[in-house]
């Protein structure tokens, strides 16, 4: 009878255990998604910003061109 009680607070304190460690992983994960989105957000953000260079440069050259050609 003993035995039976010792080890079902072992198993409750082992299943504890694991859950714990199951949550601080989980915790990591969520963490490392977290610097991903932020990281994903940034790069985008730094290619619109490089897509509209691109689009005013563009611009840029087509009406430098327009000016060379009518003169």
């Amino acid at each position: 009878m003993i035995a039976i009680i010792i080890s079902l607070a072992f198993t409750g304190i082992y299943a504890r255990w694991k859950e714990q460690k199951q949550f601080v992983r989980l915790q990591k994960l969520y963490s490392q998604y977290n610097l991903f989105l932020s990281e994903n957000k940034q790069l985008h953000s730094q290619y619109s910003e490089y897509t509209s260079l691109l689009k005013v440069e563009k611009i840029a050259q087509k009406k430098l061109n327009m000016i060379w050609i009518n003169e």
